[in-house]
């Protein structure tokens, strides 16, 4: 029991600040109110970039280690 009390005294900062983030985007992505909806399109926006990209890189890696295509087919030297 005493372990356990301790593992969830350490956890709780984190668990509360999870907590408060996944609060804070339900309630920004289940509003209407015009300044969250700037917020929400923008985060939304930021989200996909970062996502493209990261996938991009991930394919040019994967075919360069495969050998499938020299690094100039994908746009690099």
């Amino acid at each position: 029991p005493e372990l356990l009390r301790r593992y969830q005294r350490a956890r709780r900062p984190d668990n509360l600040a999870m907590l408060l983030g996944m609060d804070t985007l339900d309630r920004l992505f289940s509003t209407d109110f015009p300044p969250a909806r700037l917020i929400r399109d923008r985060i939304q926006t930021e989200l996909a970039a970062c996502f493209e990209s990261a996938e991009t890189a991930l394919l040019a890696l994967v075919v360069r280690h495969l050998g499938l295509a020299r690094p100039a087919l994908l746009g690099r030297q």
